[in-house]
């Protein structure tokens, strides 16, 4: 069911439509975090700077939590690849005694 929420950024009101309605508040709140943050480092700044930063910080989060998960997914591949190697090598180990 699609909900609509309601919030303000900048000083400017918005609405935003979803089927999450925990989702859409959590996205409003960290553009608003950001972009709050932006407006008070850079005070004299015009709101489509602050806007494009705003915008700009949040996709470089996205793309280190993207590149960490790779990381993180290359990781639990190596030690699986591991744990399996060293199984076969048990396995094989008992096979091996089982039949003398």
């Amino acid at each position: 069911m699609v909900k609509t929420i309601k919030f303000t950024i900048g000083g400017k009101d918005y609405s935003l439509k979803g089927d999450n309605e925990v989702l859409l508040y959590r996205a409003a709140n960290d553009v608003k975090n950001v972009y709050s943050k932006i407006q008070e480092s850079y005070p004299d700044e015009s709101v489509s700077t602050i806007s494009v930063l705003t915008a700009l910080n949040i996709a470089e989060k996205s793309i280190n939590e993207k590149q960490q998960i790779e990381v993180d997914e290359d990781y639990l591949v190596e030690q699986i690849n591991k744990m399996t190697d060293y199984l076969s090598k048990v396995m094989r180990y008992d096979k091996y005694y089982e039949n003398e």
